[in-house]
């Protein structure tokens, strides 16, 4: 059986969509959720710090330092990281 292996750049990306997803049906967002996302983008982080877009992964760094501060700001963080790395990748 011949396994195929997706970049983890592209598992992440994806994961993201679909947690940004997610939280635009949520009505109420909690602080485990938070902490989810949380780890959510330093995983991703280290992934484009790893493939030299450090801009990207201080873009990252930064939202994720805003949301431990402010936990309710979830969503917007989610969308800010989603809308940041398309507009470097042009992601459709």
């Amino acid at each position: 059986m011949e396994t195929q292996t997706i970049p983890l750049k592209s598992a992440y990306l994806s994961l993201l969509q679909d947690t940004l997803i997610a939280f635009k049906k949520e009505t109420v967002v909690c602080q485990d959720n938070a902490y989810v996302v949380c780890g959510l983008l330093t995983a991703m982080k280290v992934a484009f710090e790893a493939d030299g877009e450090r801009d990207i992964a201080e873009f990252i760094s930064k939202k994720n330092h805003e949301l431990l501060e402010n936990w309710t700001l979830t969503g917007r963080v989610l969308k800010q990281v989603f809308d940041f790395i398309e507009s470097k990748h042009h992601l459709n």
